[in-house]
């Protein structure tokens, strides 16, 4: 289609096409991949609530990238994490990461899923601002302002009621990564 409109000559419908269409075409090409990286996850609502997060995230412009490397994953195993708290965690640190990459010109966010006979880890990492590497990470405390970083102190307070599951935060490479790891 944009080939067309190029080739047409007009030039009201190729502005047209590239304030209107194009933008939304790319978006959803590019939620479109994502959902089919998606597809290793059995667990329908897992990956509905991760299509959603992933899709707020390029409405607001920020860049994602995903990868799933494992066989396939069904949250219901008998020492897993209840999904409500799944989902509780990863939408608070996935929040916080969108966020950040919104105060940044080029805010990327990358999802790591993997897997093996012994865990599940979901790690995810985004560029930060200077400002944040030299505050640091730390649970209650914000550089949005007052009444703020309360959802890293609900993270740690779920991550508490179970001894399989650990969370490991750090800055890499100007990245910062968490990484949730539920152990079988």
């Amino acid at each position: 289609m944009g080939n067309f409109v190029e080739k047409s000559g007009i030039k009201e419908m190729q502005e047209f096409y590239q304030e209107k269409i194009n933008p939304f075409a790319s978006d959803e090409i590019a939620k479109s991949d994502l959902y089919a990286k998606l597809a290793g996850i059995d667990n329908e609502q897992l990956k509905a609530f991760l299509f959603y997060k992933i899709s707020q995230a390029i409405k607001r412009g920020v860049d994602v990238e995903l990868d799933i490397l494992f066989p396939s994953i069904n949250s219901n195993e008998e020492n897993s994490i209840e999904f409500v708290d799944l989902v509780r965690i990863l939408g608070i640190l996935l929040d916080n990461a969108i966020e950040e990459c919104m105060e940044l010109e080029n805010g990327s966010i990358s999802i790591k899923i993997t897997r093996n006979s012994e865990l599940v880890s979901y790690m995810i990492s985004n560029f930060v601002r200077d400002e944040v590497k030299e505050m640091g990470i730390r649970a209650g405390i914000s550089t949005k302002g007052q009444n703020r970083g309360k959802g890293l102190v609900n993270v740690c307070n779920i991550i508490d009621k179970y001894d399989f599951v650990t969370l490991n935060s750090y800055f890499r490479d100007g990245y910062f990564v968490q990484n949730i790891v539920v152990y079988s």
